[in-house]
């Protein structure tokens, strides 16, 4: 079978559970982006490995998963945080017993993770809440709909544009794949899903889905690039092979971790104009 043929069924598959889940609700909602964050949190610390890093592991996918929580489901007043912080500061009594070598880097790797992964997560999934007039108690698929249909052209768009025209590479010395005109055409095709999405779906207007289609375009591609290159710097190509044709789960939402916090950020400030 085709890598390409591979990545086509295993792509079907990954966008059936996803609308599934949103379909569902709320609840199921929750529980598929809680999972994604201990799958992507469990392979951003095996890639640490052949370093000979040693981020803290079971205990930190275990805080990771509940500071999602944390943050996914947090309304006004929480009693959550105290109990995070509790955890997250347990942490490092654990390194302390496990007499590491570098335990100072253990740790780094430790909670950058949980902010590079969990925190970005939350935020996308409390994307779900917003509307024209801000944050809301109702949970409304449209939202992410609309940005997972507007990421994915972007990025459907940007590799072959990018396969077939590409001549002005991005940032050769992190992926040499990836060319400026798959970039521009990237945004391109995802602005006219920005339009169709303003056309399917009510939440927002025109003007904002073209704002958050130019967002998720820059910021997506960038969220590639950054984890390009800490996979470059740990000569590592897939960060596992979950996936078949596409390596990892965290391969998959790479676009993602940068661009949700800045839709976030945009809608929170568009919602109060």
């Amino acid at each position: 079978m085709s890598n390409l043929k591979k990545r086509a069924i295993s792509s079907v598959l990954y966008v059936a559970l996803f609308l599934l889940a949103l379909y569902f609700g709320e609840i199921t909602s929750l529980i598929w982006f809680g999972l994604l964050s201990l799958i992507c949190l469990w392979e951003f610390y095996q890639l640490f490995k052949e370093k000979d890093i040693r981020p803290i592991g079971l205990s930190a996918v275990v805080v990771g998963v509940f500071a999602f929580l944390a943050m996914a489901t947090q309304h006004g007043d929480s009693n959550w945080w105290p109990l995070l912080i509790a955890f997250l500061a347990l942490l490092c009594v654990v390194e302390l017993f496990k007499k590491q070598q570098e335990p100072l880097l253990n740790l780094s790797v430790t909670f950058m993770g949980m902010l590079y992964i969990c925190a970005p997560l939350a935020l996308l999934y409390r994307l779900g809440f917003y509307s024209m007039e801000g944050m809301t108690e109702t949970f409304n698929m449209e939202v992410l709909l609309g940005y997972f249909f507007i990421l994915w052209t972007n990025d459907t768009a940007a590799y072959f544009l990018g396969s077939k025209w590409g001549k002005r590479k991005l940032m050769p010395s992190i992926s040499p794949k990836k060319s400026w005109e798959g970039f521009w055409g990237g945004i391109l095709f995802g602005l006219q899903i920005g339009y169709l999405n303003s056309v399917l779906f009510s939440v927002f207007d025109s003007l904002t889905w073209l704002i958050i289609s130019l967002i998720v375009g820059v910021f997506g591609s960038l969220g590639d690039l950054v984890e390009s290159s800490f996979k470059r710097s740990l000569n590592i190509k897939d960060s596992s092979q979950l996936i078949p044709g596409h390596g990892g789960i965290l391969d998959r939402l790479d676009g993602v971790f940068i661009s949700a916090p800045m839709v976030y950020v945009a809608l929170h400030y568009l919602s109060s104009l």
